[in-house]
């Protein structure tokens, strides 16, 4: 065997767990690397319109005999928080964050964690918010609803996302209601303030 084939017979494989679908992690080898992007030739297509076609690669470096992240976009890929170059590579550790776009702090889905072991513990780490990544094998089916953000080639989605995103939804609308009455208040108050200003100036 060459280096190279030795340096990868002995990476092993690693996983790419979504935080939104914890429990279906996506299995990367030294052999084949993971694209993420909108482009159909990615290995997990995600329809979001801040998504990049390819949004960055996860790898095997043979010279270096380490995972790496390549940021491949134009609106940036975060490694534990922080925004990588352009055409940047990272080295990936185990339980390394990897996140995608300016927009991830809101959005599950947009949310991934790097493992090179699996364990038990790992589905009861963050909450579903409604995306499936698709399992090995079923990569290369077409995308079921593309108007979503983010929304993987496979949907197997339970109710149970479907109800905690709806409830969210419902508690952001009353929120934003509450706000605009407040605002609409204060802005009645000022109002009623300067009225009485121009007639007792004194």
């Amino acid at each position: 065997k060459t280096a190279v084939e030795n340096s990868m017979a002995s990476a092993g494989p690693a996983w790419l767990v979504p935080a939104a679908d914890p429990e279906s992690p996506v299995e990367v080898t030294p052999e084949r690397h993971l694209s993420l992007g909108r482009k159909d030739s990615c290995s997990i297509q995600m329809k979001c319109p801040t998504l990049s076609a390819v949004q960055c690669e996860v790898g095997w470096n043979s010279d270096k005999r380490c995972w790496v992240l390549i940021d491949r976009s134009s609106n940036g890929t975060f490694l534990n928080g922080k925004q990588m170059r352009k055409d940047q590579v990272a080295p990936l550790n185990h339980n390394d964050a990897v996140q995608l776009t300016k927009k991830w702090s809101m959005d599950l889905k947009l949310q991934f964690r790097f493992v090179t072991r699996l364990e038990k513990t790992t589905g009861k780490v963050a909450v579903k918010a409604g995306l499936q990544v698709p399992k090995k094998e079923q990569l290369q089916e077409p995308s079921a609803q593309p108007e979503k953000c983010a929304e993987p080639l496979v949907q197997d989605q339970s109710s149970e996302p479907d109800e905690k995103l709806s409830e969210l939804r419902s508690c952001l609308a009353k929120e934003q209601a509450r706000v605009a009455s407040i605002e609409s208040e204060l802005a009645a108050a000022k109002q009623e303030l300067s009225h009485l200003q121009t007639i007792n100036p004194g």
